[in-house]
């Protein structure tokens, strides 16, 4: 019956244009109350006209089911996992960040589970580890070149001379190696001054001898000695360090000539003939010459 039944209004509608005449507004409410009589209580509801609030929620609804499906699409949803004994392992290279010295940390800008960009502040450390550092490192480097610039004038035979810098580290250690340099050529000049003067004397003492005392040393004795000495304006010790100097050389010429290596006194190894700190050998003929020796005075005895 539901199915069947027809609305008022419609039926009233036309019945008016089945029979050619208009109807107006008030005769049709009047035709629609009396054919709502006999019709079923759906027809009614379903006449009724639908309310504004109903048509504004029902868009309201609408609306928010079409802009949460937007955002499930378009977003990206972390998924929750709730487990006791399990464990979570990156899938992407883990970083580890950590300061190429030891250094206290000052602050941390970032918290677990944050994500950070490229060139973003993670942290800061205390400065005042690294500005020792690099204090030191300055005056390292200071120091450093102020004795690279006094060796590189000692070899070159020139006279110190810095350039002028603002900084007090290198003012303070270029003022310590011109001390250094001017104390070294100060020695530099006294041995060779030292040096010079012993040539002298020794030219001194060479023209001071005859021919045949030059040719054979050997020859001079204390007179001749003296009489070196005087004439050159030595002492008779002076003649007898250059005599003994020029059999050590003699000696050492010897010793080249016959595929020997020379043995220089201060310069020798132990073990080596002529060395310092050298022990005979007890069967050597020195020492058995002192224990026959030794004997024949006990025996005297």
């Amino acid at each position: 019956m539901a199915d069947r039944a027809v609305s008022a209004k419609s039926l009233a509608l036309g019945i008016g244009r089945l029979f050619g005449f208009r109807t107006d507004s008030a005769r049709d409410a009047a035709t629609v109350g009396l054919i709502r009589q006999f019709e079923s209580e759906v027809n009614t509801v379903a006449d009724a006209p639908v309310p504004a609030w109903a048509r504004i929620t029902v868009l309201t609804l609408a609306g928010m089911f079409a802009c949460a499906v937007a955002i499930l699409i378009v977003t990206q949803l972390d998924r929750v996992v709730t487990s006791e004994g399990g464990k979570i392992v990156s899938t992407r290279q883990i970083n580890v960040l950590q300061a190429l010295d030891p250094s206290i940390i000052k602050s941390i800008d970032v918290r677990e589970g944050d994500e950070v960009q490229q060139g973003q502040l993670l942290g800061t450390l205390d400065p005042t580890f690294a500005a020792a550092d690099v204090k030191q490192l300055k005056r390292q480097v200071a120091s450093l070149e102020a004795l690279s610039a006094r060796a590189e004038a000692q070899l070159a035979g020139r006279i110190l001379v810095y350039e002028d810098r603002a900084d007090p580290d290198f003012a303070e250690y270029a003022a310590l190696q011109k001390a250094l340099f001017k104390t070294m050529l100060a020695q530099y000049t006294a041995q060779v001054n030292s040096f010079d003067a012993k040539i002298k004397q020794a030219e001194a003492i060479v023209l001071s001898m005859t021919p045949r005392e030059r040719a054979v040393p050997h020859v001079i004795d204390g007179r001749r000695r003296e009489r070196i000495a005087r004439g050159s304006g030595t002492s008779v010790p002076e003649v007898n360090h250059l005599l003994e100097a020029r059999k050590m050389m003699e000696k050492m010429m010897k010793q080249l000539s016959g595929g020997k290596m020379p043995s220089l006194p201060g310069m020798g190894m132990p073990g080596m003939p002529g060395a310092p700190g050298q022990t005979r050998h007890p069967g050597s003929k020195k020492a058995k010459a002192k224990r026959k020796s030794k004997g024949g005075a006990r025996r005297r005895r």
